[in-house]
């Protein structure tokens, strides 16, 4: 009867343990919650502003993948375009001191990028 009783309770104890459970299905979104580039290698106050604010990290993943995209669809000659226009927008945006600014520059940018550069 006692092993009876310790093997429910450790069952019990088992199958309350929502922070396991919790820890394996937060993993995809702490992914998704990364930027585009590695923080381990981020160099500039931007860089870093971006890695410390989860929002703004999905914003420059989203960013980057309209980038994909748009280059994707795109001749040769306006990828070398679109590239230059890119390099002019990250300047841009490491202008940027406050997170409120980088949110900013990154909704315009992919507001711009998903409508294929038009407004």
């Amino acid at each position: 009867m006692r092993c009876t009783t310790v093997l429910v309770g450790l069952a019990a104890a088992i199958l309350s343990l929502p922070t396991v459970a919790g820890a394996s299905e937060s993993q995809p979104e702490a992914k998704q919650s990364r930027p585009s580039f590695d923080c381990r290698r981020a160099g500039t106050r931007v860089e870093h502003l971006i890695c410390g604010d989860a929002h703004v990290s999905q914003l420059d993943r989203r960013m980057a993948s309209a980038y994909a995209t748009f280059l994707r669809r795109i001749s040769t000659r306006e990828q070398a375009r679109l590239r230059e226009n890119q390099r002019l927008w990250l300047v841009h945006r490491n202008q940027c001191t406050t997170v409120d600014c980088l949110i900013a520059a990154y909704d315009d940018r992919i507001a711009w990028l998903e409508g294929f550069g038009r407004y």
